[in-house]
């Protein structure tokens, strides 16, 4: 399970950088298995990890700089 970094966006709660649809198939997805095991899209799973990774990383940057 990936650490998950959520914000309300128009009343709904979102992973950072997602739409809220990309965050629904990113917690259907990671919900059905971990990455590295049976994952059906583990390819799709990680992109969508590395989307919200990477928009979190950018809040934290303009935050600390």
């Amino acid at each position: 399970m990936y650490p998950r970094r959520y914000i309300t966006e128009a009343g709904t709660s979102v992973l950072v950088g997602l739409t809220p649809e990309e965050t629904k198939e990113f917690e259907s997805l990671d919900s059905i298995a971990p990455l590295g095991s049976d994952t059906p899209s583990p390819d799709r799973l990680l992109s969508l990890y590395v989307k919200h990774q990477a928009a979190y990383d950018e809040i934290m940057s303009v935050g600390n700089g």
